[in-house]
């Protein structure tokens, strides 16, 4: 059951990296602001209960809380990193 929980879990977090880079592709190159907070996010790639169709049943099977933390952990992830390079940025432009 929890191998269940861990394997709906990362299928979630896998989707949003797909979305979030779909996204970045989408806007690259344009002035377009994307809003990557985990509302929006969570709104693309999770669908209710009933919204899945039959062959998306086994995501039923996962706690929805449980699917949407997956979703928020990658936002948040994404968020990091995009902190972390925007700062080391931050240093070599500095250094110079």
């Amino acid at each position: 059951m929890f191998q269940e929980f861990n394997d709906t879990s990362r299928y979630y977090y896998n989707e949003t990296v797909s979305y979030l880079r779909d996204e970045y592709e989408r806007t690259k190159g344009t002035e377009q602001k994307t809003n990557l907070n985990r509302f929006s996010v969570r709104k693309a790639v999770l669908k209710s209960d009933k919204e899945l169709d039959v062959h998306e049943s086994w995501k039923k099977q996962t706690p929805y809380d449980t699917r949407e933390m997956a979703i928020n952990m990658c936002v948040a992830n994404h968020k990091s990193c995009l902190l972390c390079t925007s700062d080391a940025a931050d240093e070599e432009d500095s250094v110079d």
